[in-house]
C-alpha cells in the first residue's frame, strides 16, 4: 500500500536523525537496524504463514529452531557452561514466567494478530520497543539517560508515524485516505 511505503519513508527519516545526532553510539544503532529489518522480514513470513496454519503450530516451530540455535551457537563458540543445565528453584520459577508468559503467550498472541493486522503494522509496533524503552529509562534515571535532541526528534518522527499508522487503519482515516487519492 502507497501510504504504508510512505510511512516507511519517514521512519527511514527518524532514524537518520538520530544515527547523524547519536555519534558515540554508531555501532549499537546499526545493529539495532539490522535487528529491526530481520524482525521486519520475520513478521512478513509470519503474516504469510498465519493464513495457512494456527499460531501455536507456528510458535511450537519457532521456539524449536530458537532453542536449536541458540544450543549450537553456545557448543560451537564455546559459550556452553554446565552450570546453565542446573539452575536454582527460583531460577526455575523464573524461566516459566519468562518463558511462558512473557515469550511464549506474547508470542503466540502476536501471530494471531496477524490475521487482522497487517505485518506492517505489527512490525511497526513490535520495533518500537527501543523508543519506549529509552523514554522510560529518562523517566526512570532522569538526566543521567539524556539523549541529544536529535534523538528525541527522531523518536517523536518514529512516534508519530506509528500514530499516523493507527489513524489511518481506523474508518476515519481509510475514508481521508480514499477522498486523498481520488
Amino acid at each position: 500500500i502507497l501510504y504504508e511505503l510512505f510511512l516507511g519513508v519517514l521512519v527511514l527519516a527518524g532514524l537518520f536523525m538520530i544515527f547523524s545526532f547519536e555519534t558515540d553510539y554508531r555501532l549499537g544503532i546499526l545493529l539495532s537496524l539490522v535487528s529491526a529489518f530481520l524482525a521486519a522480514l520475520f513478521t512478513v513470513l509470519n503474516g504469510r504463514e498465519v493464513q495457512k496454519a494456527p499460531a501455536s503450530a507456528i510458535t511450537m516451530w519457532e521456539m524449536w529452531g530458537g532453542f536449536i540455535g541458540i544450543v549450537g551457537y553456545t557448543f560451537i563458540f564455546g559459550n556452553f557452561e554446565i552450570a546453565w543445565l542446573l539452575p536454582s528453584a527460583i531460577d526455575y520459577f523464573y524461566l516459566v514466567v519468562l518463558g511462558v508468559v512473557c515469550t511464549a503467550v506474547a508470542f503466540v498472541v502476536s501471530v494471531q494478530v496477524m490475521r487482522v493486522l497487517s505485518p506492517f503494522t505489527v512490525s511497526m509496533s513490535i520495533n518500537m520497543e527501543p523508543i519506549y524503552s529509552i523514554g522510560l529509562a529518562l523517566l526512570i534515571f532522569g538526566d543521567k539517560e539524556y539523549m541529544s535532541n536529535g534523538f528525541y526528534i527522531g523518536a517523536f518522527i518514529i512516534l508519530a508515524t506509528v500514530l499516523a499508522n493507527g489513524l489511518l487503519k481506523t474508518e476515519g482515516g481509510r475514508k481521508l485516505l480514499n477522498y486523498c487519492h481520488r
